[in-house]
């Protein structure tokens, strides 16, 4: 395997190098379309073969760059191990020049598929651990409220170790971190805005776009477009001194809708569109198409209005989103 230590921009170039010249396989004359990558690479040469297994190897290292491990603890790259080489496998097997830059489109990839097997491995244990239940939501509210009474960073893993041992001392490091991790996201993928009715809104369904059809649609760039355009319109009449913090939610809740596509070239085609509106929050979308975590609506919030607590954030960012859509109707 390469060197460890190398830089991450030095792991992203050769990255690029790597798919790129494995894309062209596309164009060899001795190739025919309907071939596999796995008889591309098989019938050709070596040279095609050490491609991909050094492509491999550096798309585990990119992650390991993603995802350092904790002092003590081994990293969420190396528990999704097999995982990351099907990742890997599949990028290198469906990744297209139109879907934009590769270090986008794997990291991205990356960061989905962690997390849904993660969500998935959770839900499922049934003994030495924990599954999501009222329990869950317990034990990760608890810990959240105890380090804010008292100052603490969450994310510390000493303060992790701190509470299990002597706040809460019937509880692993573990399963509070998997209790953690499931709360979050489990709010990030729910966290939606609310009508007088309680009907759940989202940014979409006011152009009346159908959640189910959102899901299995191809990317229409002339559609969304005119949605974007219409919201830029809409965007561009609010006051200025609250422009940054809408842009901010805007962009949040697009990219959250944005998700419930599985499709990777779908997520890159339409972030890309995103990118040119004045609305669109820049650091939240480059942020995102890195695939780092993004927060939640009462992250943004606060980082706008800090005096706010957090339950008062919560409902100021869904207060506020939702005036912002009614104002487009």
């Amino acid at each position: 395997m390469k060197d460890p230590k190398r830089s991450k921009n030095e792991i992203e170039r050769r990255l690029r190098e790597i798919a790129y010249e494995l894309v062209s396989l596309n164009e060899h004359p001795k190739f025919k379309n309907k071939m596999s990558l796995e008889e591309k690479i098989s019938k050709y040469s070596t040279r095609w073969r050490n491609l991909y297994i050094e492509g491999s190897a550096e798309i585990c290292l990119y992650a390991e760059k993603m995802y350092p491990s904790h002092s003590g603890e081994s990293s969420r790259t190396a528990k999704h191990g097999i995982l990351l080489m099907k990742i890997a496998h599949d990028c290198f097997k469906n990744f297209k020049p139109e879907d934009g830059d590769f270090i986008n489109y794997i990291s991205h990839v990356i960061c989905i598929e962690f997390a849904k097997s993660e969500k998935k491995e959770i839900t499922d244990e049934m003994k030495g651990g924990i599954r999501y239940s009222s329990s869950t939501e317990k034990i990760a509210k608890s810990f959240i409220k105890w380090t804010e009474e008292y100052g603490k960073d969450s994310q510390s893993i000493k303060v992790q170790e701190w509470y299990c041992k002597y706040v809460c001392s019937d509880l692993s490091v573990d399963n509070l971190n998997k209790a953690l991790r499931l709360e979050f996201e489990t709010n990030v993928m729910e966290e939606t805005v609310s009508t007088d009715e309680q009907k759940d809104v989202s940014i979409f369904e006011s152009f009346a776009i159908n959640n189910d059809y959102f899901e299995n649609e191809e990317f229409d760039e002339e559609k969304y477009t005119t949605i974007f355009n219409k919201i830029e319109k809409t965007f561009q009449k609010q006051q200025l001194r609250t422009k940054p913090y809408i842009s901010a939610l805007i962009t949040f809740n697009i990219l959250k809708e944005i998700e419930k596509n599985e499709k990777t070239s779908f997520h890159i085609k339409i972030s890309d569109l995103l990118a040119k509106y004045a609305f669109s929050d820049q650091e939240i979308l480059s942020n995102w198409k890195a695939g780092y975590d993004i927060g939640r609506q009462k992250d943004i919030c606060q980082r706008f209005k800090p005096d706010l607590s957090i339950e008062n954030a919560e409902s100021d960012a869904s207060r506020t989103f939702k005036k912002f859509l009614e104002k487009m109707n």
